[in-house]
């Protein structure tokens, strides 16, 4: 029980963490693409070169100049230090980054460029010398460049616009230097690569979105895993609980229970394993009941064997030989000691066989509860002359229900046989809606119940059996008149 750590509380805790670390990225992988498919477009760079156009146009008329022919020789447009490569663009606070590129790059994809133009458009500075020198024209990019800076110079001057180049479409500004006159001198036109469709997105939104998930999934682990061993702490008590009764049972400790916490699915397993449990109890009981009621059938088995091979024989033998004995010469008076002999030896012997008739054990297993009687009966009758008249007619009952009727019979029939002396007995099981009874009447010499010793262990059986089912059990006799047995046991509602 001590493997909690590293076994099933442990699986949970990180499937857990797995599942949380999986949802924070697919969480981030859907925000991203519906950030970059839903929110940005290309307006954050448009505003971009038109900021970047607007700066430069400032540098330059900080210069000081009339004539941006007279600009200084060491003016450059552009960041010499950049490593920017063409089709890519990167962003310096609001602006676009303008690379100073020295060398002629053989791609033909388009870099990020600042010209600073004459009004008649002639380019008097480049941030790309190499490609685009100082004294070519503006149109050598595109017509539509050209457009623009001819625009600015006829004072309307157009911004953002998309220019499809030879080396790809760019977004491009011009802006104007206006100097104290406020006629412009010249124009800085500036214009930035157009990444793929969203790239802009992505490298604006989703390197931050990234990049503050990670932090996240950093800081959610560690805590998803003590969530887990937390959450799973109850759970894995009420498992190991389980374990351990289950354990103990299985080593042959019945009276194992476990507490039913919840209504979910372990707290229908604990009620499960108490319900198993109460079911093994009443089957092992079942089953000592069984074994004991076996070993009293086996004893009484051996009893009735025993008392027909030695007890019964020898009074069969003393009859025999009191029955020779008559013919012998003597006296009356030893004539009638015989008779009386004679006479007590055929009580005694009727009396062993009625006793060998009760202790025959008689089962339900192979008969119905009407012909199980029966046989009783007509064991009495062939054996011991004893005319028994029998009307059975009994509804379907519970199992032990037809056992308590049958031993109830059997007492009765053994009574009326031994100690009353019938002659004729008369035997009755009969149903209506909800009660079945049981009726027993001899002819015999009868008795007098009030008596303290008038009953016996048989008849204080018989009553706690009737009552034990929630029957009732009554008793009539009188001297010479015989007895009847009455017992009354409901048919719906009895149990065991």
């Amino acid at each position: 029980m001590q493997r909690a750590w590293y076994g099933l509380r442990l699986r949970m805790a990180l499937t857990y963490v797995g599942v949380t670390v999986l949802c924070l990225l697919l969480l981030e992988i859907v925000l991203v693409i519906g950030l970059a498919m839903f929110f940005l477009d290309t307006d954050a760079l448009r505003a971009r070169v038109e900021h970047t156009a607007t700066h430069l146009a400032g540098e330059v008329v900080a210069q000081g100049v009339d004539n941006v022919q007279q600009l200084p020789g060491g003016f450059l447009l552009g960041n010499p230090q950049s490593q920017l490569q063409p089709g890519a663009i990167a962003f310096r606070d609001n602006q676009v980054e303008i690379p100073f590129i020295t060398t002629v790059y053989p791609d033909e994809r388009p870099v990020s460029l600042a010209l600073l133009v004459d009004p008649a458009g002639t380019v008097v500075a480049s941030s790309y010398p190499g490609r685009y020198p100082p004294g070519s024209s503006v149109q050598e990019i595109a017509e539509t460049a050209n457009t623009l800076v001819m625009r600015a110079v006829q004072g309307n001057p157009t911004t953002g616009v998309e220019v499809a180049t030879t080396a790809g479409p760019v977004l491009a500004a011009v802006a104007p230097l206006r100097s104290a006159t406020t006629v412009p001198t010249g124009f800085v036109y500036v214009h930035a690569p157009i990444p793929p469709r969203n790239a802009l997105a992505l490298s604006q939104i989703g390197l931050p979105v990234l990049l503050s998930g990670l932090v996240l999934l950093i800081i959610t682990a560690p805590v998803g895993l003590v969530f887990g061993l937390i959450a799973t702490r109850g759970l894995i008590h009420r498992l190991q609980i389980l374990a351990r009764a289950t354990t103990a049972f299985a080593e042959g400790d019945f009276s194992q229970r476990v507490p039913v916490r919840l209504n979910d699915e372990i707290g229908q397993l604990e009620q499960h394993f108490n319900e198993m449990a109460d079911q093994v109890n009443a089957s092992l009981h079942a089953q000592r009941n069984l074994a004991a009621q076996n070993a009293r059938l086996a004893e009484r088995s051996r009893i009735s064997r025993e008392l027909h091979d030695s007890i019964s024989q020898d009074l069969f033998s003393l009859r025999m030989l009191v029955g020779g004995l008559h013919n012998l010469p003597g006296t009356d008076p030893i004539q009638e000691q015989l008779t009386l002999i004679e006479q007590t030896l055929g009580r005694v012997h009727h009396e062993m066989r009625a006793l060998l008739l009760e202790l025959r054990p008689h089962v339900l297993e192979q008969q119905r509860l009407e012909d199980a009687i029966a046989t009783i009966a007509d064991a009495y009758a062939v054996r011991l002359g004893i005319r028994v008249h029998a009307d059975l007619q009994p509804p379907p009952l519970p199992a032990h229900v037809e056992q308590a009727l049958l031993r109830i019979a059997q007492e009765g029939i053994a009574n009326a046989a031994r100690h009353a002396n019938a002659n004729q007995i008369s035997l009755s099981l009969l149903a209506d809606d909800s009660t079945v009874v049981l009726h027993i009447a001899d002819d015999g010499v009868g008795f007098e119940p009030s008596r303290e010793d008038a009953y016996g262990l048989g008849l204080r059986l018989m009553r706690e059996r009737a009552e034990g089912l929630g029957g009732t059990f009554e008793l009539k006799s009188s001297p010479g008149t015989g007895a009847q047995l009455l017992v009354r046991l409901p048919v719906q509602g009895v149990s065991e």
